[in-house]
């Protein structure tokens, strides 16, 4: 059955509720209009069960949550700080912002935390980057970086816009996006600083982040 105007727009925007349960009147807004997008406040959470049972079966990314209060409750969970558009930031960005930005931070936390992955929930690790602008991260460092993601996380997220990637950035992506599914005996060493190792079709890579 082909969709009227008003529910393909209704398939297109977010929409909102207020209380912390959906009504009969919003349900039915839902099927009427093929509401597919409903987004929380504040004002309809009143703790991570309520929330879970709110949602029913509808998958939750939690992001900004307290980890060891989450497992069970989220699908899928940011694990690591934010990641920044350099490698560790300013000195004085360090000091004065109450969130550590910083993309040398953010994959420490994603190594540090691959224990979760799977078994509390799927590890969010903030997103990578591939693009050429707006961005102060060497080639190196953004591969580091993607290559974390890959090996240590469920959800692999980009805040790029992939449609201007060229050949070789789309290429790239496609190996970073199976890697995790090809790559073999992956393992840490922080005896002297932080390496990962993984082999790939039978052959050992070395990944030194610092």
């Amino acid at each position: 059955m082909e969709m009227t105007l008003t529910q393909m727009l209704g398939q297109k925007l977010e929409y909102g509720f207020h209380g912390t349960r959906l009504t009969e009147e919003f349900k039915s807004l839902i099927r009427q209009y093929k509401i597919g997008n409903v987004i929380l406040f504040r004002r309809n959470v009143e703790s991570a069960p309520q929330l879970r049972r709110l949602c029913g079966d509808k998958l939750i990314l939690g992001c900004g949550v307290p980890l060891m209060p989450s497992f069970g409750l989220v699908d899928y969970c940011r694990i690591s700080c934010d990641v920044g558009l350099d490698w560790d930031n300013s000195l004085i960005m360090r000091h004065t912002n109450r969130e550590r930005v910083s993309t040398r931070q953010a994959i420490g936390n994603s190594i540090s935390r691959r224990q979760l992955n799977g078994r509390a929930f799927g590890n969010d690790p903030d997103v990578f980057f591939l693009r050429e602008s707006n961005i102060r991260l060497s080639e190196t460092d953004k591969y580091k970086l993607a290559v974390v993601n890959s090996l240590f996380g469920t959800l692999f997220l980009t805040s790029d816009n992939m449609g201007e990637y060229g050949s070789e950035a789309a290429a790239l992506y496609e190996r970073l996006r199976t890697l995790s599914e090809r790559a073999e005996n992956i393992r840490v060493d922080t005896d002297n600083g932080l390496t990962v190792y993984y082999d790939l079709d039978g052959t050992e890579q070395v990944l030194e982040i610092e």
